[in-house]
């Protein structure tokens, strides 16, 4: 059974959020689009620390597409993200 662990999760800036995944025992980094998480709750972010909160609100659901996004992606490059839908 495959397993995901989000951590050190970051928002330099309004363009997104990088954070690293612990997956089936591998770490990797990955990058998620600022326009995915302002598509899924419908709202648009002016600040690094309200893509954190979105984040953590939606943390569920960022983590399931990060298993299947390391799934579809094997190797050692950033993985972006760029929908939740």
């Amino acid at each position: 059974m495959s397993s995901t662990e989000l951590t050190n999760i970051t928002a330099p800036d309004l363009t997104g959020l990088h954070f690293t995944a612990l997956h089936d025992g591998q770490t990797r980094s990955l990058f998620l689009s600022a326009e995915a998480l302002e598509d899924i709750e419908y709202q648009h972010y002016d600040s690094p620390a309200a893509l954190l909160e979105a984040f953590e609100r939606q943390r569920a659901l960022i983590t399931e597409h990060s298993a299947r996004a390391l799934a579809a992606n094997p190797g050692d490059g950033e993985v972006r993200i760029e929908s939740l839908m």
